[in-house]
């Protein structure tokens, strides 16, 4: 007999955005990169692994002022991840040739 099993990927993330007049603009610039495309990606990775995924979705909420320290380690990160995002789709990509 097969056992269902249910739970949740998590993944703490961080972002910084300008200061905005307007927060609920300033919140959907902090939710800017994650569109359709990329929720898409995630959750057709996660299902290529042998899940079912019901929902994908991103809720980022205002926490503080950002650091210097903290804007640094953001754009460090985000820096030393744009190679490994090419390496990434690199991989995913496959080609078939039929003779």
């Amino acid at each position: 007999m097969k056992q269902l099993y249910q739970g949740k990927v998590s993944i703490e993330i961080s972002t910084v955005v300008e200061q905005c007049d307007n927060p609920i603009e300033e919140r959907n610039n902090a939710h800017q990169a994650f569109d359709f495309e990329l929720m898409k990606e995630l959750e057709t990775l996660v299902q290529s692994k042998g899940y079912h995924v019901s929902y994908t979705g991103v809720d980022l909420n205002y926490v503080k002022p950002a650091t210097e320290n903290m804007i640094e380690v953001i754009d460090d990160a985000v820096k030393e991840s744009r190679s490994d995002e090419f390496i990434l789709r690199g991989k995913s990509t496959s080609c078939r040739v039929y003779f």
